[in-house]
């Protein structure tokens, strides 16, 4: 559980991969504040991402339940530099590892690509917070 507003709005994420100190984490449109933990299966997923585990070491990110992870597939990942914008498809949540398959982004992959790089706490909730506005 997070929260994402001062005005108490509450967001729900789920780890799906654990390397400490990394988190490869899904976020969840929720719709109100007070959910069952075992309802998050049925949220549509917002965003997934890696980023730190500091969110929840610091206490910021209270763990409220527990929803078993089966097999996880890794999304494509997008990211822009200076030679283009790009897809990446990689299980590892460090830039372009030894596995990275990376090919040039079409409006069809773009669709459902999701933020490639490693997101500390705060960069993570803000753009699950984008991702709920946008």
């Amino acid at each position: 559980m997070v929260r994402l507003d001062a005005q108490g709005r509450t967001g729900y994420g789920r780890i799906l991969i654990a390397q400490r100190p990394f988190l490869f984490v899904e976020f969840y449109r929720v719709g109100h504040v007070d959910v069952d933990v075992p309802r998050l299966e049925t949220c549509p997923v917002v965003v997934t991402m890696w980023c730190s585990h500091q969110g929840i070491a610091s206490g910021e990110w209270p763990i409220v339940g527990h929803v078993p992870v089966g097999s996880v597939t890794m999304p494509d990942f997008v990211i822009s530099n200076a030679e283009g914008v790009w897809i990446v498809r990689s299980a590892q949540p460090v830039l372009f590892p030894p596995d990275a398959v990376r090919i040039p982004a079409t409006e069809d992959l773009l669709r459902n690509a999701q933020p490639y790089g490693l997101f500390g706490d705060r960069a993570a909730l803000e753009k699950y917070r984008q991702s709920l506005d946008g």
